[in-house]
């Protein structure tokens, strides 16, 4: 399992799509708008880069099955008509989720993530959605993980212990005075997370 923090503002997140497509990933959403199809990204210039607090699924060739995209039924009294999404699944994808503004002005952790082969066959037998956690090739899933973040960390000029900082997050940072890191970000004044 792998499971690793960083900052990025939205303006970096561009340049880490692009570094995963550049690096022979497959990037889908993690999941779709209600009522829409979902996406494979496939530059950076995907409007999927836009939201709030984007998710997103990796997809490392050669790791295991190709990603299965399932509907899944949302309330139609909160979600009208268009009650139901679209979901990118597999055991062995690798999640990379964006964090955004959080509290009161504060800049939330982004991660990037990988589920133990054990936790999935776990939730295989409770939800099996796709293939089995058994086809996946999970030592390669994992390096194809850090691969990527060897790429997010390579694009940091600091970090706040081992959470890397990229460059638009860094100046938000420095613009926002947000020195204090608690509660899944980093935050003006302390207490705040």
């Amino acid at each position: 399992m792998f499971n690793r923090n960083f900052y990025a503002a939205q303006d970096d997140r561009r340049f880490v799509v692009g570094y995963a497509l550049d690096l022979g990933f497959r990037v889908f959403d993690a999941y779709s708008a209600p009522g829409q199809p979902l996406s494979e990204i496939t530059t950076t210039a995907s409007a999927s880069l836009l939201a709030a607090r984007p998710a997103f699924k990796l997809y490392a060739p050669n790791t295991g099955p190709e990603p299965v995209i399932t509907r899944v039924e949302l309330e139609e009294s909160e979600f009208g008509p268009s009650a139901y999404e679209y979901q990118c699944n597999g055991w062995g994808l690798i999640g990379l989720n964006f964090g955004g503004v959080v509290g009161l002005g504060g800049l939330g952790w982004s991660t990037l993530t990988t589920m133990a082969e054990a936790r999935a066959t776990r939730w295989h037998a409770v939800e099996p959605i796709g293939p089995a956690p058994s086809e996946w090739n999970w030592p390669a899933v994992d390096d194809a993980a850090i691969k990527m973040f060897e790429a997010i960390a390579s694009m940091a000029g600091s970090a706040v212990g081992d959470s890397p900082i990229l460059a638009a997050a860094g100046q938000l940072i420095k613009d926002k005075g947000l020195l204090y890191e608690s509660g899944g970000g980093l935050h003006a004044r302390p207490g705040l997370g």
